[in-house]
């Protein structure tokens, strides 16, 4: 608990985030590789949750060299970050299911739900780094007591609003394609 301490963890979530860039671009590879070789066979939706957790977790590595003090900055760049594993690990989930032994992800839904989830996550960290460097309302803050005086800071919480419902949205729809894919067990299983 002390300020060195503190200090050296603020360090970390500022410049740590360089040290996954080289891994990100082995994975980015890989899958553009993987692709290649296998046009046709491989279904289009653990890509596009690859690369908007990859969106996703960049976005926090930059938001991160934005920290400067506490500031709505802190947030944005773990909400990045923490939605950008999320991301994969739902892309993973649409790779595995069928591989257990379930049924397959819907195509259509399974495909478009990381961009309705990421595009979500996008707007409300987007909303929150921006509003970090003009002593915007604290997110712990309720109600009147944010001190909303005029219609930028009213129109901004209403974007992290949207954003958060859209994110919403995108999380039910990966509840609806899994639990679709596990009732939905292939013959013979």
């Amino acid at each position: 608990m002390s300020a060195s301490h503190r200090e050296a963890f603020t360090r970390l979530m500022q410049y740590g985030g360089l040290s996954s860039l080289p891994l990100g671009a082995l994975v980015v590879l890989a899958a553009l590789d993987l692709a290649g070789r296998r046009t046709g066979e491989s279904p289009p939706y653990p890509r596009s949750a690859l690369y908007t957790s990859l969106l996703l977790f960049g976005a926090g590595g930059v938001i991160g060299f934005l920290v400067h003090g506490v500031s709505m900055v802190i947030p944005a760049h773990c909400h990045a970050s923490i939605a950008g594993v999320t991301l994969a690990f739902m892309g993973l989930a649409y790779r595995l299911l069928p591989r257990l032994g379930f049924g397959r992800p819907m195509p259509c839904i399974a495909h478009i739900q990381p961009y309705v989830y990421g595009g979500g996550q996008l707007l409300y960290i987007l909303r929150l780094a921006w509003s970090g460097g003009y002593d915007a309302p604290q997110h712990e803050t309720a109600g009147g007591a944010q001190g909303l005086h005029d219609r930028q800071e009213i129109l901004g919480l209403a974007l992290v609003g949207l954003g958060g419902l859209i994110a919403i949205v995108g999380g039910l729809l990966f509840l609806v394609v899994a639990t679709r894919a596990i009732w939905m067990r292939r013959p013979g299983d």
